[in-house]
């Protein structure tokens, strides 16, 4: 795990995935996604979590 104070977040990977989906988008990044979204939902409320607060605006 790496952490950072910047509010940016990547994944690199150097994996080639033959199999896409019908929109283009490779398995691997639509696995990940999947993973992600269950273990961190997306922000789409302002109550949905503290980060970022009134302070960071």
């Amino acid at each position: 795990m790496v952490t950072t104070p910047h509010t940016t977040c990547s994944v690199f990977f150097e994996e080639y995935t033959h199999d896409k989906d019908d929109e283009g988008d490779d398995f691997l990044n639509l696995d990940l996604s999947e993973q992600l979204e269950r273990i961190i939902p997306r922000h789409l409320a302002k109550e949905s979590y503290h980060y970022p607060g009134p302070a960071h605006y």
